[in-house]
């Protein structure tokens, strides 16, 4: 493979050359959909905007801010950089009035993921291990809630 070539092409182009040469056959088939792509790409954004609002927690908490303060400022910056992280990079969109249903989203997530864990509280399971069972099914409904709801394509 050509360097200069694969860093040429656009980021869905890498995401299929790099599945199609060393991927099984069913990912190769599934990741030339854009729907697929456009999934992965929101993982991937996910993980930066993990890292986005852990940091400036961390870096609050450091500084002397109560964790209350602290989580509070994290959030709030965090639910801004996501929101246009995410419209931008995954949805390509940048209109900031969308703000309001992202913001209802998180929401929305926070209500399921609490009930969630109450139920698996009253259950009796592990709750470190509950939480990351829950990682990927629920970051495929925030996919589904945000193509759907906050950056639903015009009609």
């Amino acid at each position: 493979m050509n360097p200069r070539r694969f860093w040429s092409q656009s980021p869905d182009a890498v995401l299929i050359d790099l599945v199609q040469r060393f991927g099984p056959s069913w990912a190769a088939a599934w990741v030339v959909r854009p729907d697929a792509r456009r999934y992965i790409r929101f993982l991937f954004v996910s993980a930066l905007n993990t890292v986005f609002g852990y940091s400036v927690f961390a870096g609050l908490l450091y500084a002397g801010l109560h964790y209350s303060l602290a989580g509070l400022i994290a959030t709030v910056l965090g639910v801004i950089f996501n929101f246009f992280t995410t419209g931008r990079l995954v949805f390509d969109s940048s209109d900031p009035r969308r703000i309001v249903f992202f913001a209802a989203m998180y929401a929305v997530m926070y209500g399921i993921s609490l009930g969630e864990l109450r139920v698996a509280d009253l259950l009796g399971y592990n709750l470190y291990l509950a939480s990351a069972a829950l990682l990927l099914p629920n970051s495929l409904l925030g996919y589904v809630i945000n193509k759907v709801f906050v950056f639903r394509a015009k009609a």
